[in-house]
C-alpha cells in the first residue's frame, strides 16, 4: 500500500543564509544559466546609462542581449511566458502597452493589454504578432483537450481551436470562482486581491491555481469552475514582508513555487506534495545581477518581476522568465525618456529523474540508500563526479551534507545505480518525507541535481477539506461537508469540530471518499456552542494523530452575533434605568429573554431572526416611552417607503428637507429592488448611502448632483446612522 506523506507546514521566513555555507547546487539561483542572444544594446537604445532618483540607483544596461525575450521600440513589455505551439514554434504571452504612452510605466493601471508574440526558439528572437485586447500579468497555459488560456488579471482568453499556430483566434472571457465558505487571502499590498494567479496542470489533466495572497484553488479542467481550497496563505509567517506574485508548476512527483520578496529584490523557493502543505527551501532562488551572458558579462537590470517557468512534456523547469525593468518603474515617464521594459528569459539546470530503490521506509535509523539516476537523451549520469554527490533532505543536503555516494554500477539501460552511506540520522530523512534531493557534479563541473521518488510515497494524494458545519435544532453542530478535490481516494478519518482553544464541539468518521467526491459527515454532538465564535477549526485525525485542519472565519454568524451583543447591552442598559425608560419595560425584558436563550445559536438565520426581534422591541420601548431622540434602521424604513424631516447639518446650510426614502430604483422602465444603497431626495440632489453600490447614477433614485452628494461606505442591511431629526439630536450608536 502506498502510503501519502501528509505534512501540517506552512511556509515560515526565508532562512538567509551567507551564501558560502550552501553547497554549489544547494540553492534555486545555482540552476539559472547564461541567456541566449546576439544583437547588444548600445548607447541608441533605451535602459543603457546609469541614473538615480527618489534615493534608488541603477547603472543601466549597456550590451544587454535585445533579442533575449520579447524587447522591441514600439512596446514596453511586462511579465508573460512562452508556451509551445503545435506549428513547432514558441508562443509568448505578455503584457504591455506602446512605449510612447504620455504615463510611462503607470500605463499598466489602465491601458494594459495583452500580446502574442511568436519565435522558433524557446528563449529568444520573439516577434510581436498581435494584440489579443486588455489585460495585464498574463500566464498562459495548454488544456488537455488543446485549447490555450491566456489568463489576465480579471479576464480569460481561451482559443477557439484545439491547437496554437500563428492562426489561432481567441474569445475573451472571465473564470467563475468559489470561495467555499473560506476568505480571500490579502495580497502583497494587503488589500483583498483575487489577481495574478498561476496554474499547474495534474495528471488528470485538472488544474491547480495559486492567487497572489497564496491561497490554493482547484479546477476539473482548467476552464471550468475554480474552487478554494484553502483558508490560509502558503506563505503564512512572511507577513512583514512585501510578497506577492507566486508561480507554481508541477512535475512527476511534485509542486513547486517561487514568490517574489519585493522589497528585497529576492525570490524564494517552496515544494509541496500535494500543493496544499508547503515546506521552504533556504536560500535565494533568484535576485537582480543573476542574468549573464556567455563569456560572463552581467545584465545589471534594477528589478526582476513576475517570475514565470517555462517546463518540459513532464513538467520540469526548462527555462525561467521574468518581467525586467532598467531602472526605478518611477523613471519610465513616458516617451523617449529613456527607459523601458521588456520580457527575458534564462535557461536553467534540469533536475534529473531519480528513483529510491529501497522497499523499506527510510526513517532516522536507515544507513543506507540505493538510488537509480535514469539515463535521458540529453544526459548520460556516466558522466557524474561520484565524489561529488551528497543525497538526503534539503535541510542536510543543501549545505553538503547527508550521505555520500559508496558504489555504483550502470544497468543494462544505462541507468546508474548509486549506493549512499552514511551514520543514522545523517541523512536527514524522517518518514514525512517524500522527495529526498541529491546535488552533485559532472565531470565537467556542471550541476546536476534532482529529487528522488520513493516507492511507498503517493504521489496523486487526497485533497480532502471542509465547509462551515451545521447544527440541528438543540444547537448541537451534528453535520459537515467533506469534499476531496485530489487525485486518489482519500483514507477514512476522526473529524473533530473544534474551538480554536481546542475545546471540541463534535466528532464523527470521514469514510473513503473517491476523487472529487463528497460526504455529509453525521456528528455526535458533545458541547453547544457557549460563546460568540470568530473561527471554527474542524481538524482531520488518522490513528489519533491530527494530520490535517481547517481554520474557517464563520463571518456571517459572527457579525449577526458581534450585532446582537450590543442590542443585548443597549437593552440592559435601558431595562436598569426604570426611571426614563418605565412604559412597555415588561415586554422588552420577555423578548430579551427569548433572545438571549439563543444567543449563541451556531446559524446566521436564526441570529439575523434574533436581532430583527430585538430591534423591534427596544424600538417600541423607546417609542412607549416618548423618546423622540432615536436611531434609524435605514434599510427597514426604506422598506417602509417612509417621509422624515431631517436637519441636514453635515451635507448643506438649509434647515429641514423631505427626505425620500424608497426601497427600489429604476432601470429600463422597471422598478427593481436593491440592498446595499439607499438614496434620499434633497431637492437640489441626492444624499446616497451605499455599500460599492451598482453605478447606477442616471437611473432612478441616483440621478444625482454630485454637490449634493454624500456616502457612507460599507452600510450594511441592519446599520444605523446618527442624524438630527426635526432639530433633535438623537441617540448615538
Amino acid at each position: 500500500m502506498k502510503k501519502t506523506a501528509l505534512l501540517i507546514l506552512a511556509l515560515t521566513t526565508t532562512l538567509m543564509a551567507k551564501a558560502d555555507s550552501f553547497k554549489k547546487g544547494g540553492q534555486f539561483v545555482d540552476y539559472i544559466l547564461p541567456i541566449n542572444g546576439s544583437n547588444a544594446a548600445t548607447t541608441d537604445d533605451w535602459g543603457t546609462t546609469a541614473g538615480t532618483l527618489n534615493g534608488y540607483d541603477w547603472t543601466g544596461t549597456l550590451g544587454r542581449w535585445k533579442d533575449n525575450g520579447i524587447e522591441d521600440n514600439t512596446y514596453s513589455y511586462w511579465g508573460g511566458n512562452a508556451i509551445k505551439g503545435d506549428d513547432g514554434k514558441w508562443h509568448i504571452f505578455v503584457a504591455g502597452w506602446p512605449e510612447n504612452s504620455p504615463k510611462g510605466h503607470e500605463t499598466w493601471l489602465t491601458g494594459s493589454r495583452c500580446y502574442h508574440g511568436i519565435s522558433d526558439y524557446p528563449d529568444h528572437g520573439f516577434i510581436w504578432k498581435e494584440e489579443l485586447g486588455a489585460g495585464h500579468n498574463t500566464e498562459a497555459y495548454r488544456l488537455q483537450d488543446g485549447r490555450t488560456i491566456v489568463y489576465n488579471i480579471e479576464l480569460r482568453y481561451i482559443s477557439n481551436e484545439p491547437t496554437l499556430n500563428s492562426a489561432t483566434t481567441w474569445t475573451l472571457g472571465k473564470f467563475n470562482w468559489h470561495l467555499r465558505d473560506r476568505r480571500l487571502e490579502r495580497g502583497a499590498d494587503r488589500t483583498v486581491s483575487l489577481s495574478n494567479c498561476t496554474f499547474a496542470r495534474r495528471s488528470d489533466g485538472s488544474f491547480l491555481m495559486m492567487d497572489r495572497g497564496g491561497c490554493v484553488w482547484v479546477s476539473r479542467d482548467g476552464v471550468s469552475d475554480y474552487y478554494q481550497q484553502t483558508d490560509h496563505t502558503a506563505y503564512v509567517g512572511n507577513r512583514t514582508r512585501y510578497l506577492e506574485d507566486p508561480v507554481i508548476w508541477h512535475d512527476h512527483m511534485q509542486y513547486y513555487m517561487l514568490v517574489n520578496d519585493y522589497d528585497a529584490k529576492v525570490g524564494n523557493l517552496s515544494r509541496s506534495l500535494d500543493g496544499i502543505h508547503w515546506i521552504n527551501e533556504p536560500g535565494v532562488a533568484f535576485k537582480t545581477g543573476i542574468i549573464k551572458h556567455i563569456n560572463g558579462d552581467i545584465e545589471d537590470w534594477h528589478k526582476l518581476e513576475r517570475p514565470k517557468i517555462q517546463t518540459d512534456n513532464i513538467g520540469r523547469a526548462s527555462y525561467i522568465q521574468f518581467a525586467a525593468v532598467d531602472a526605478v518603474k518611477d523613471a519610465d515617464k513616458g516617451p523617449n525618456d529613456g527607459h523601458s521594459s521588456k520580457n527575458i528569459i534564462a535557461p536553467l539546470v534540469k533536475s534529473r529523474l531519480i528513483d529510491v530503490l529501497n522497499t523499506d521506509v527510510i526513517t532516522a535509523s536507515t544507513t543506507s540508500i540505493r538510488i537509480k539516476i535514469k539515463k535521458e537523451d540529453d544526459f548520460n549520469p556516466a558522466n557524474i563526479n561520484l565524489s561529488s554527490l551528497v543525497f538526503g533532505s534539503y535541510d542536510k543536503v543543501n549545505y553538503g551534507k547527508g550521505f555520500t555516494a559508496s558504489s555504483s554500477e550502470t544497468d543494462s539501460d544505462g541507468n546508474l545505480i548509486v549506493t549512499f552511506t552514511g551514520k543514522a540520522g545523517d541523512s536527514g530523512i524522517t518518514a514525512n518525507e517524500f522527495a529526498p534531493k541529491m546535488i552533485g557534479e559532472t565531470n565537467s563541473g556542471d550541476i546536476v541535481y534532482g529529487y528522488a521518488k520513493l516507492p511507498y510515497v503517493n504521489y496523486e494524494p487526497a485533497m480532502v477539506s471542509a465547509m462551515i458545519p451545521n447544527i440541528d435544532d438543540n444547537n448541537y453542530i451534528s453535520t459537515v461537508k467533506i469534499d476531496n478535490y485530489g487525485l486518489s481516494t482519500s483514507e477514512e478519518m476522526t473529524v473533530k469540530i473544534m474551538t480554536t482553544s481546542g475545546e471540541t464541539l463534535s466528532t464523527g468518521t470521514v469514510h473513503a471518499i473517491p476523487a472529487y467526491g463528497s460526504e455529509i459527515v453525521q456528528l455526535t454532538g458533545q458541547k453547544k456552542p457557549s460563546t460568540i465564535y470568530e473561527k471554527i477549526v474542524i481538524a482531520f485525525f488518522k490513528d489519533e494523530i491530527e494530520v490535517d485542519r481547517n481554520s474557517l472565519y464563520i463571518d456571517n454568524i459572527y457579525n449577526q452575533q458581534t450585532a446582537l451583543k450590543s442590542l443585548i447591552d443597549k437593552a440592559e442598559g435601558i431595562l436598569v434605568n426604570s426611571k426614563k425608560y418605565s412604559n412597555g419595560r415588561e415586554t422588552l425584558q420577555t423578548k430579551l429573554n427569548e433572545v438571549k436563550a439563543k444567543r449563541y445559536y451556531f446559524s446566521a438565520e436564526v441570529q439575523e431572526e434574533l436581532n430583527n426581534k430585538l430591534k423591534t422591541a427596544i424600538k417600541e420601548c423607546l417609542y412607549a416611552n416618548s423618546i423622540t431622540s432615536q436611531s434609524w434602521d435605514f434599510y427597514n424604513a426604506a422598506l417602509q417607503n417612509a417621509t422624515f424631516t431631517m436637519t441636514n447639518t453635515n451635507v448643506t446650510t438649509s434647515d429641514n428637507h423631505s427626505i425620500k426614502i424608497a426601497d427600489y430604483m429604476t432601470v429600463n422602465g422597471e422598478q427593481q429592488k436593491f440592498y446595499n444603497r439607499i438614496a434620499f431626495d434633497q431637492g437640489n440632489g441626492w444624499l446616497d448611502f451605499r455599500n460599492s453600490g451598482e453605478g447606477m447614477n442616471n437611473t432612478g433614485l441616483f440621478n444625482y448632483n454630485n454637490a449634493a452628494h454624500f456616502s457612507i461606505l460599507n452600510l450594511q442591511p441592519g446599520d444605523e446612522v446618527t442624524f438630527s431629526f426635526a432639530g433633535k439630536t438623537m441617540d448615538p450608536k
